[in-house]
């Protein structure tokens, strides 16, 4: 009888042991021209992860979803963003909300700006990985 319960207790634990998908992405974020950050973070897939950066009285936030797709029978990572900073005074401020969808290991970017002025730059390249 105890090894029963034994062996039904190796069963359920399984599950415990098991890997998880994540994606480790590495980003370089330029505002107005400028390079802010080059954070790189690792997430559960579907869960939300976020990277804070201080400088000065102004603390620069990126957060990101990262989820599996396929496109023409191709792997790919849909990432969903929330870059923005939070103020002297707390109050947080979304700057941008990109989407990026990129194949693994092949950089992406994105810029938004009028004219000759790029505003904003998130570059990502990001690769599948099991925690």
């Amino acid at each position: 009888m105890a090894k029963w319960i034994s062996l039904v207790l190796v069963f359920m634990a399984l599950p415990a042991l098991a890997k998880v998908d994540a994606y480790d992405i590495k980003m370089e974020v330029s505002m107005y021209g400028r390079h802010v950050s080059s954070p790189r973070i690792v997430t559960k897939a579907g869960e939300p992860a976020m990277i804070m950066n201080k400088a000065g009285l102004i603390e620069n936030f990126v957060e990101v979803i990262a989820v599996e797709e396929e496109i023409s029978g191709k792997k790919a990572i849909r990432m969903k963003f929330k870059v923005g900073m939070t103020g002297p005074d707390g109050k947080r401020t979304v700057i941008s909300k990109p989407e990026i969808l990129a194949f693994e290991n092949e950089e992406a970017k994105i810029s938004v700006g009028s004219g000759d002025k790029e505003e904003f730059s998130l570059s990502v390249l990001a690769k599948r990985v099991e925690i």
